[in-house]
């Protein structure tokens, strides 16, 4: 739970430099920063209590238990890795020093298990592949292998090859890229980004620039729809938010590459990242205030020298339902542009920029997927045989045709656990899908509330079928979360996640636009899922990190230390 600083009222007598919305990933690298170099005129709106955005999380059941509402696990977590040195910086801790507090240390995945399943009426055949942080595709123990030896080989070549392209990719990360550009200077920049030390790597990423992942895929004699294929997009979709067809090869090698690069899960959750995150930001004089929401950004250009205006209302605490203006220079909108567009007066100036017309075109084209999840508990005594006790546990269940679930489950597992009243082992698990609700449930979109609810306890129950299938053990304490439910708690409109207009035709110089200019210098940067880099948490942290320095020209490598420990397929 935030601690509110000062109350909105008292914030809104103070002239702000900077006021950044949204403390999820993309606002708290922002505020992080703001926090380092001008803590006292720089203001974080938070709506709800707690911080993390797409990637926030929930406490439900008795006895109560944190489940993750987005992402469930988190990369670039090692000394030098982006996340890491954020939060070292927010909490102003130097040296080998644990970021972590105690009890929420980072334990790290060794492996994602894929498993198709056979026909309904043949339930208990599953077959799968394992993909394993040291880049092997691997047998998982008890299972049917899934590929044939050809196929496995082409795939492991394959990842191969993203493994080192992406290799070349983090080298360029390392170094603050930021697309698009706008300016001859921001051209210069991006130059500087080339990694020159590496003398293949000019030649190679230009190979591949124009490439989708699905174009290097078939290079390596893997056809659409085999399950190659399948563990292909099933991986991007949660790390690129896009499919193989889609997604540029550059971007989608970096995602297919995480478990390389030591994907960790928290133990507990990722309240145990934006819980500390935000305090540290708060205890080095960053003002942060929690349940308030913005219900309108303007431009007036003409007072106070340029700015923007915001009308916040108290949503939260004793001062519900009041409203105050805080006027800023520079403000910083965490949050995707379709949420920008409710907020911002049709007659505004911004929306006369040519920025936004190429906004309003981009969001026009863009696709959103809806998140569905299913939270509960994992149980059986032998749980620790499939995977140690204190690992977590992640899979990609396939279900088989005509299941009645149409695309495939990423299933997330927390450590083993032990419940003394109940007497049993069990692992906290979130099962999310992508879907468009109205297509594949349109029961769920219905109107008649009766008939959403008995079509919720059908798609528990088919989802938690394919989960013991898929796992051997039993699903227990089950919750269906729609997309309005995720879009309850992350402030995302009908739940919708994604968004980013960047395939590999246009991703590098004709992205959208992120910058509003107003008068006197002042300015309006986009950061988050629809604005490029910011698919998936450790993008859209460092899409927080470009709009601070966009507002305030400074190197953000000047204060973060990137690559200081080598990347490992360990």
């Amino acid at each position: 739970m935030l601690q509110r600083q000062r109350s909105l009222k008292e914030v809104a007598t103070v002239p702000w430099q900077n006021v950044v919305i949204g403390a999820g990933a993309a606002g708290l690298g922002a505020a992080t920063m703001f926090a380092t170099t001008d803590p006292s005129v720089s203001l974080l709106l938070e709506a709800h209590s707690a911080a993390g955005g797409s990637a926030g999380y929930f406490a439900s059941g008795l006895p109560r238990r944190i489940h993750d509402a987005g992402a469930t696990q988190l990369i670039e977590f090692a000394p030098g890795g982006l996340q890491c040195e954020l939060l070292r910086l927010a909490r102003g801790i130097q040296g080998t020093e644990e970021p972590l507090p105690a009890g929420s240390g980072a334990i790290p995945i060794h492996r994602i298990d894929h498993v198709w399943l056979g026909p309904p009426g043949e339930p208990g055949t599953r077959s799968g592949v394992s993909l394993t942080s040291k880049g092997n595709v691997a047998d998982i123990e008890g299972v049917s292998p899934a590929m044939d030896g050809l196929m496995r080989q082409q795939l492991q070549r394959f990842l191969d090859r993203c493994w080192s392209d992406a290799q070349r990719m983090w080298k360029v990360f390392y170094r603050f890229p930021d697309f698009p550009v706008h300016s001859p200077g921001d051209l210069f920049r991006l130059l500087r980004c080339v990694p020159f030390d590496d003398p293949l790597s000019v030649p190679v990423l230009l190979g591949v620039l124009g490439l989708s992942v699905a174009d290097v895929a078939r290079q390596y004699g893997i056809p659409a729809g085999s399950r190659a294929w399948q563990l292909i997009n099933a991986l991007l979709l949660d790390t690129a938010q896009n499919d193989a067809q889609r997604t540029p090869y550059l971007v989608g090698a970096m995602g297919l590459s995480i478990l390389r690069r030591g994907i960790v899960r928290l133990e507990d959750g990722m309240k145990g990242l934006f819980d500390p995150w935000i305090r540290g930001n708060q205890d080095r004089g960053l003002t942060v205030l929690a349940g308030v929401r913005v219900v309108a950004l303007r431009s007036p250009h003409a007072t106070q020298g340029g700015g923007f205006e915001l009308d916040v209302v108290a949503s939260g605490g004793d001062g519900i339902g009041a409203t105050e203006t805080i006027f800023a220079r520079n403000v910083v909108a965490a949050f995707p542009f379709g949420a920008l567009q409710q907020l911002v007066p049709p007659d505004d100036l911004m929306r006369k920029t040519n920025t936004w017309h190429r906004w309003d075109g981009i969001n026009a084209r863009s696709y959103e997927w809806q998140a569905l999840a299913l939270h509960g508990t994992l149980v059986g005594d032998d749980a620790c045989r499939v995977s140690p006790a204190d690992e977590p546990w992640y899979l990609q269940i396939f279900p088989a045709p005509r299941s009645g679930i149409p695309h495939a489950i990423y299933l997330s597992c927390g450590p083993l656990k032990h419940d003394l009243r109940q007497g049993e082992h069990y692992r906290v698990f979130t099962a999310s899908l992508h879907t468009e609700l109205a297509k594949d449930f349109p029961s769920l979109a219905a109107q008649d509330a009766s008939q959403r609810e008995g079509e919720k306890k059908l798609v528990t129950a088919k989802i938690s079928a394919l989960i013991a299938a898929a796992t051997g053990h039993s699903v227990k304490h089950a919750s269906l979360a729609t997309p309005t439910t995720f879009g309850r708690y992350t402030s995302r409109i009908e739940g919708r996640v994604g968004g980013l207009e960047a395939s590999f035709e246009n991703f590098l110089f004709r992205s959208p636009p992120k910058v509003i200019e107003a008068s006197g210098g002042c300015r309006l940067v986009v950061a988050g899922d629809s604005v490029f880099p910011g698919q998936g948490v450790v993008a859209a942290s460092m899409g927080g990190v470009l709009a601070w320095a966009r507002i305030t020209g400074q190197d953000p490598g000047k204060f973060l230390k990137l690559g200081l420990a080598p990347a490992t397929n360990g």
